[in-house]
């Protein structure tokens, strides 16, 4: 987590992740987040309010649809990256 808060940058990284595993481990997080959601691993949440959009979340399942939109803004990032390099 501390190498991906906001304000970061891959500079600080002693060593680039390597591609495999962060593959297996975004294909799992569905999985994991269904199994931690439905065991009520996710009860205690304390509600989050986002600096960037300033957005308060306060329960779990606005947590997770924000995080869709959070994600979607990544996945937007790196395929600009993906046509200004190719």
């Amino acid at each position: 987590m501390e190498q991906c808060r906001a304000g970061t940058s891959p500079e600080g990284w002693s060593r680039p992740p390597d591609v495999e595993e962060l593959l297996k481990l975004l294909t799992s997080l569905p999985d994991r987040l269904d199994e931690d959601y439905a065991a009520g691993k996710l009860a205690e949440y304390q509600g989050f309010t986002s600096r960037s959009t300033g957005i308060h979340l306060a329960t779990v399942e606005e947590a997770i649809d924000f995080d869709q939109y959070h994600e979607g803004l990544h996945l937007g990032v790196m395929l600009a990256y993906r046509r200004l390099v190719a």
